[in-house]
């Protein structure tokens, strides 16, 4: 049976980069991406699910939205727009959180900042959750398979060309931010709104896989 690994988390928590890199560590047919909480429930797919601290990943998405849809980027004198942005993505994510806790038993459900910390372990412990094996990887380190995802990402072909993966609004790799990511991390840290708050508590006691 050719099996297939999908990181279907809630945007800009890394999905893109942890197919890559799950392909370097982990035995599998296929490794893919989806943005569908709804797919948590099919106990045959394989989905690895990570959280990350809103307050970081929805900055991330309106400024790729809006890029995306040709809008204009928020700066310090111009707001406008940027609550209900801030809210919409907030409620998505409460959505991907409900539906994580739904169907906890049948995907992987990771801590993305422990995750980025040390990728390989953390994977090491998605493929003993779905009963796969590793790769050998006892004569590389993290920073050769990170030089090589990102060489394989420059060279990408196909519907998502590697101008948009590596670029400073859509890049998959860790970058500096640009301004209107700075922007909106700055304001979202002092809005005071219930359905933000309620994403965040949900992501601070959201519980995670036990390997």
């Amino acid at each position: 049976m050719l099996e297939t690994l999908i990181f279907n988390s809630y945007y800009r928590s890394g999905n893109v980069f942890s197919s890559f890199l799950a392909a370097k560590v982990i035995k599998i047919f296929q490794v893919t991406t989806n943005h569908d909480p709804e797919l948590y429930s099919d106990k045959k797919k394989k989905q690895v699910v990570f959280f990350r601290n809103p307050y970081d990943c929805i900055p991330s998405l309106i400024v790729k939205r809006r890029v995306d849809g040709d809008l204009e980027l928020p700066t310090y004198s111009n707001l406008a727009g940027i609550q209900d942005d801030i809210i919409s993505a907030a409620r998505q994510y409460i959505y991907y959180i409900e539906k994580a806790k739904e169907n906890f038993d049948n995907i992987y459900v990771g801590h993305f900042e422990t995750y980025i910390q040390d990728p390989i372990s953390e994977l090491n412990k998605v493929a003993k959750f779905f009963n796969l094996e590793v790769q050998d990887l006892a004569n590389k380190n993290f920073k050769d398979i990170y030089d090589q995802i990102e060489k394989e990402m420059f060279n990408k072909a196909g519907p998502v060309k590697a101008e948009n993966l590596m670029s400073p609004h859509d890049g998959h790799m860790p970058r500096e931010k640009i301004e209107a990511r700075l922007v909106i991390e700055e304001y979202i840290k002092n809005f005071d709104d219930k359905t933000l708050k309620d994403c965040y508590n949900l992501y601070l006691n959201m519980q995670y896989t036990k390997v």
